[in-house]
Protein backbone atom coordinates (compact mmCIF):
# COMPACT_ATOMS: atom_id res chain seq x y z
CA UNK A 1 0.00 0.00 0.00
CA UNK A 2 2.82 2.51 0.83
CA UNK A 3 4.72 0.94 -2.20
CA UNK A 4 1.61 2.11 -4.33
CA UNK A 5 1.23 5.64 -2.61
CA UNK A 6 4.74 6.19 -3.25
CA UNK A 7 4.35 5.53 -7.20
CA UNK A 8 1.48 7.86 -7.27
CA UNK A 9 3.02 10.77 -5.37
CA UNK A 10 6.13 10.68 -7.93
CA UNK A 11 4.01 10.37 -10.72
CA UNK A 12 1.94 13.47 -9.62
CA UNK A 13 5.12 15.56 -8.60
CA UNK A 14 6.48 14.73 -12.23
CA UNK A 15 3.45 16.17 -13.59
CA UNK A 16 3.30 19.02 -11.59
CA UNK A 17 7.25 19.85 -12.33
CA UNK A 18 6.80 19.17 -15.81
CA UNK A 19 3.85 21.92 -16.01
CA UNK A 20 5.58 24.18 -14.08
CA UNK A 21 8.29 23.94 -16.60
CA UNK A 22 5.99 24.86 -19.44
CA UNK A 23 3.64 27.46 -17.41
CA UNK A 24 7.51 29.34 -16.72
CA UNK A 25 8.91 28.94 -19.98
CA UNK A 26 10.41 32.80 -21.24
CA UNK A 27 9.68 34.36 -17.69
CA UNK A 28 13.45 33.60 -16.16
CA UNK A 29 15.49 36.81 -17.36
CA UNK A 30 17.19 36.30 -20.52
CA UNK A 31 14.68 33.78 -21.52
CA UNK A 32 12.13 35.44 -23.45
CA UNK A 33 10.34 33.85 -25.98
CA UNK A 34 8.96 36.39 -27.74
CA UNK A 35 9.97 40.48 -28.14
CA UNK A 36 7.61 42.05 -25.78
CA UNK A 37 7.20 46.03 -24.26
CA UNK A 38 5.15 47.66 -21.74
CA UNK A 39 4.31 51.42 -21.82
CA UNK A 40 3.49 53.20 -18.86
CA UNK A 41 2.38 57.28 -19.03
CA UNK A 42 3.51 59.95 -17.15
CA UNK A 43 2.55 63.64 -16.92
CA UNK A 44 5.00 65.58 -18.31
CA UNK A 45 6.95 68.06 -16.51
CA UNK A 46 8.73 71.76 -16.25
CA UNK A 47 10.09 72.81 -19.66
CA UNK A 48 7.17 70.64 -21.26
CA UNK A 49 3.77 71.87 -21.61
CA UNK A 50 1.36 68.87 -19.95
CA UNK A 51 -1.64 69.50 -21.69
CA UNK A 52 0.20 68.53 -25.32
CA UNK A 53 3.27 66.50 -24.28
CA UNK A 54 2.96 63.02 -22.34
CA UNK A 55 6.01 61.14 -20.82
CA UNK A 56 5.70 57.69 -21.35
CA UNK A 57 8.25 54.41 -20.00
CA UNK A 58 9.31 51.46 -22.40
CA UNK A 59 10.06 49.17 -20.61
CA UNK A 60 11.40 46.09 -22.60
CA UNK A 61 12.19 42.69 -22.08
CA UNK A 62 15.35 39.89 -23.60
CA UNK A 63 13.76 39.30 -26.65
CA UNK A 64 13.12 42.23 -27.70
CA UNK A 65 16.65 43.68 -29.85
CA UNK A 66 14.96 47.18 -30.53
CA UNK A 67 11.83 49.12 -31.02
CA UNK A 68 9.95 51.99 -32.50
CA UNK A 69 7.88 54.33 -31.54
CA UNK A 70 4.85 56.42 -33.70
CA UNK A 71 2.69 58.93 -32.51
CA UNK A 72 -1.07 60.23 -34.39
CA UNK A 73 -4.32 60.64 -34.07
CA UNK A 74 -6.61 57.73 -32.88
CA UNK A 75 -8.66 58.41 -36.68
CA UNK A 76 -5.38 58.19 -38.24
CA UNK A 77 -4.05 54.94 -36.56
CA UNK A 78 -7.69 53.37 -37.25
CA UNK A 79 -7.58 54.23 -41.09
CA UNK A 80 -4.26 52.33 -41.02
CA UNK A 81 -5.06 49.81 -39.22
CA UNK A 82 -7.66 49.34 -41.55
CA UNK A 83 -5.88 49.79 -44.52
CA UNK A 84 -2.43 47.63 -43.29
CA UNK A 85 -3.60 45.43 -41.05
CA UNK A 86 -2.19 44.45 -37.52
CA UNK A 87 0.80 43.52 -38.89
CA UNK A 88 1.26 45.31 -41.60
CA UNK A 89 0.72 48.46 -39.20
CA UNK A 90 3.48 47.09 -37.32
CA UNK A 91 5.66 47.12 -40.34
CA UNK A 92 4.05 50.34 -40.77
CA UNK A 93 5.88 51.67 -37.41
CA UNK A 94 8.79 50.50 -37.93
CA UNK A 95 9.23 52.11 -40.88
CA UNK A 96 8.49 55.56 -40.34
CA UNK A 97 8.48 55.73 -36.33
CA UNK A 98 11.58 56.54 -34.12
CA UNK A 99 13.74 54.32 -33.14
CA UNK A 100 14.78 54.11 -29.51
CA UNK A 101 18.18 53.67 -28.60
CA UNK A 102 18.19 52.42 -25.86
CA UNK A 103 16.20 49.77 -25.81
CA UNK A 104 17.94 46.64 -26.63
CA UNK A 105 17.44 43.63 -24.51
CA UNK A 106 15.74 43.89 -21.44
CA UNK A 107 15.86 47.62 -21.00
CA UNK A 108 13.97 50.86 -20.24
CA UNK A 109 13.66 53.72 -21.97
CA UNK A 110 11.80 57.08 -21.37
CA UNK A 111 10.41 59.49 -24.08
CA UNK A 112 8.02 62.47 -23.90
CA UNK A 113 5.72 63.21 -27.17
CA UNK A 114 5.27 66.47 -27.31
CA UNK A 115 2.93 68.56 -29.62
CA UNK A 116 -0.31 65.90 -29.63
CA UNK A 117 -3.32 67.55 -29.92
CA UNK A 118 -6.60 65.97 -29.47
CA UNK A 119 -7.11 62.01 -29.56
CA UNK A 120 -3.74 60.65 -29.91
CA UNK A 121 -2.26 57.06 -29.93
CA UNK A 122 0.95 55.82 -29.36
CA UNK A 123 2.39 52.66 -30.80
CA UNK A 124 5.84 51.44 -29.46
CA UNK A 125 7.01 48.06 -31.74
CA UNK A 126 9.04 45.11 -29.95
CA UNK A 127 11.74 43.74 -32.91
CA UNK A 128 13.47 40.32 -32.11
CA UNK A 129 13.44 36.85 -32.84
CA UNK A 130 12.26 37.20 -36.00
CA UNK A 131 8.56 39.12 -34.78
CA UNK A 132 6.93 42.00 -34.26
CA UNK A 133 4.68 42.73 -31.30
CA UNK A 134 2.63 46.36 -30.50
CA UNK A 135 1.86 48.16 -27.68
CA UNK A 136 -0.14 51.36 -27.38
CA UNK A 137 -1.08 53.97 -24.92
CA UNK A 138 -3.53 56.81 -25.78
CA UNK A 139 -3.22 60.78 -24.67
CA UNK A 140 -5.68 63.34 -25.00
CA UNK A 141 -4.09 66.70 -26.03
CA UNK A 142 -5.23 69.91 -25.56
CA UNK A 143 -4.37 72.53 -27.60
CA UNK A 144 -4.63 76.58 -27.35
CA UNK A 145 -4.87 78.93 -30.08
CA UNK A 146 -2.66 82.62 -29.40
CA UNK A 147 -5.51 85.67 -28.54
CA UNK A 148 -2.73 88.13 -27.84
CA UNK A 149 0.74 88.63 -26.77
CA UNK A 150 1.16 91.35 -24.08
CA UNK A 151 2.93 92.61 -20.66
CA UNK A 152 1.21 90.56 -17.35
CA UNK A 153 1.37 92.73 -14.07
CA UNK A 154 1.49 91.41 -10.70
CA UNK A 155 -0.38 93.69 -7.99
CA UNK A 156 0.65 91.82 -4.92
CA UNK A 157 4.23 93.13 -3.36
CA UNK A 158 5.33 89.32 -2.13
CA UNK A 159 5.26 87.94 -6.14
CA UNK A 160 6.78 91.27 -7.36
CA UNK A 161 9.77 90.48 -4.80
CA UNK A 162 9.89 86.69 -5.22
CA UNK A 163 8.72 86.42 -8.83
CA UNK A 164 8.70 89.71 -11.28
CA UNK A 165 6.53 92.72 -11.08
CA UNK A 166 5.78 92.31 -14.65
CA UNK A 167 6.22 89.33 -17.44
CA UNK A 168 5.60 89.23 -20.96
CA UNK A 169 2.84 86.08 -21.94
CA UNK A 170 0.72 85.35 -24.29
CA UNK A 171 -3.07 84.65 -24.04
CA UNK A 172 -4.73 81.72 -25.28
CA UNK A 173 -7.85 79.91 -25.58
CA UNK A 174 -8.60 75.98 -25.38
CA UNK A 175 -9.40 74.75 -28.63
CA UNK A 176 -12.25 71.85 -26.95
CA UNK A 177 -13.11 74.39 -24.73
CA UNK A 178 -13.58 78.35 -25.88
CA UNK A 179 -14.46 79.50 -22.44
CA UNK A 180 -11.12 78.14 -21.07
CA UNK A 181 -8.12 80.75 -20.84
CA UNK A 182 -4.55 80.49 -19.71
CA UNK A 183 -1.69 82.98 -19.54
CA UNK A 184 0.85 80.92 -20.94
CA UNK A 185 4.33 80.06 -19.58
CA UNK A 186 3.24 83.18 -17.12
CA UNK A 187 4.91 81.46 -13.98
CA UNK A 188 8.04 79.94 -16.17
CA UNK A 189 8.09 77.31 -18.70
CA UNK A 190 5.38 74.90 -18.36
CA UNK A 191 3.19 76.59 -15.51
CA UNK A 192 0.31 78.51 -16.51
CA UNK A 193 -2.53 81.01 -15.27
CA UNK A 194 -5.50 79.95 -15.73
CA UNK A 195 -9.17 81.65 -15.75
CA UNK A 196 -13.02 80.98 -17.37
CA UNK A 197 -15.31 83.69 -19.04
CA UNK A 198 -18.67 83.25 -18.50
CA UNK A 199 -21.42 84.29 -20.35
CA UNK A 200 -22.12 87.28 -18.58
CA UNK A 201 -20.66 90.80 -18.87
CA UNK A 202 -19.79 94.19 -17.29
CA UNK A 203 -21.52 97.66 -18.46
CA UNK A 204 -18.41 98.71 -20.60
CA UNK A 205 -18.50 95.49 -22.17
CA UNK A 206 -15.86 92.93 -20.75
CA UNK A 207 -16.83 89.75 -20.10
CA UNK A 208 -17.30 88.42 -16.38
CA UNK A 209 -14.27 85.90 -15.67
CA UNK A 210 -13.36 83.75 -12.83
CA UNK A 211 -9.81 82.72 -11.88
CA UNK A 212 -10.54 79.27 -9.71
CA UNK A 213 -7.54 78.64 -6.99
CA UNK A 214 -4.85 77.17 -8.20
CA UNK A 215 -1.11 76.56 -7.59
CA UNK A 216 1.87 78.23 -9.02
CA UNK A 217 5.06 77.15 -8.79
CA UNK A 218 6.32 79.90 -6.38
CA UNK A 219 7.06 79.31 -2.56
CA UNK A 220 6.84 81.37 0.07
CA UNK A 221 9.94 80.70 2.70
CA UNK A 222 8.89 78.24 5.06
CA UNK A 223 5.59 78.71 4.46
CA UNK A 224 5.48 76.49 0.89
CA UNK A 225 3.90 76.76 -1.95
CA UNK A 226 2.04 80.18 -3.32
CA UNK A 227 -1.63 79.69 -4.65
CA UNK A 228 -3.95 82.34 -6.67
CA UNK A 229 -7.41 82.94 -7.00
CA UNK A 230 -10.12 85.38 -7.66
CA UNK A 231 -11.36 87.55 -4.50
CA UNK A 232 -15.10 86.21 -5.08
CA UNK A 233 -13.50 82.59 -4.99
CA UNK A 234 -11.73 83.20 -1.28
CA UNK A 235 -14.71 85.25 -0.21
CA UNK A 236 -17.12 82.45 -1.41
CA UNK A 237 -18.90 85.78 -2.11
CA UNK A 238 -19.82 87.12 -6.04
CA UNK A 239 -20.75 90.42 -4.72
CA UNK A 240 -16.62 90.41 -4.65
CA UNK A 241 -16.17 89.54 -8.37
CA UNK A 242 -14.70 91.69 -10.55
CA UNK A 243 -12.29 90.12 -13.30
CA UNK A 244 -12.72 91.04 -16.84
CA UNK A 245 -12.00 90.18 -20.86
CA UNK A 246 -12.32 91.93 -23.40
CA UNK A 247 -12.37 91.64 -27.08
CA UNK A 248 -9.36 93.45 -27.48
CA UNK A 249 -7.37 91.05 -24.89
CA UNK A 250 -7.22 93.77 -22.51
CA UNK A 251 -7.73 91.98 -18.85
CA UNK A 252 -7.74 92.57 -15.21
CA UNK A 253 -8.82 90.43 -12.11
CA UNK A 254 -8.77 91.23 -8.63
CA UNK A 255 -7.25 88.19 -7.05
CA UNK A 256 -5.63 86.97 -3.59
CA UNK A 257 -2.18 85.65 -3.54
CA UNK A 258 -2.01 82.70 -0.17
CA UNK A 259 -0.63 79.98 1.31
CA UNK A 260 -1.72 77.34 4.11
CA UNK A 261 -1.10 79.66 6.17
CA UNK A 262 -3.30 82.60 5.10
CA UNK A 263 -3.04 85.41 2.96
CA UNK A 264 -0.19 86.81 1.25
CA UNK A 265 -2.25 90.19 0.05
CA UNK A 266 -5.10 90.70 -2.52
CA UNK A 267 -5.46 93.43 -5.73
CA UNK A 268 -5.82 93.71 -9.31
CA UNK A 269 -3.53 91.88 -12.04
CA UNK A 270 -3.46 93.32 -15.19
CA UNK A 271 -2.81 91.83 -18.55
CA UNK A 272 -1.95 95.01 -21.58
CA UNK A 273 -1.89 93.19 -25.39
CA UNK A 274 1.21 94.62 -27.68
CA UNK A 275 0.16 97.27 -30.05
Amino acid sequence: MKKNIYSLLVAVLGMMTFAACTEDAGTTPGSDSQATVTLYQYTAEDPYDSDCDVRVRIAANSATTEAYALAETVTEKEQRVAQLGAEGYNDYVVANGEKLSDIHGASIQDKVFTGLKGENVITVVAVGGGSKKAAETQFTGISWTDVATGTYTFSVAPIQTIYKAQVTTTLQYCDSEPSSYRFKNLFGSGKHLKFTKTNSTYDDGGAVCRVAAQETPLTYGSYGTISVRDVAAWQNDDNYLDCALYDDGSFYAWVQYFVAAGNLGHGYDEFVPNE
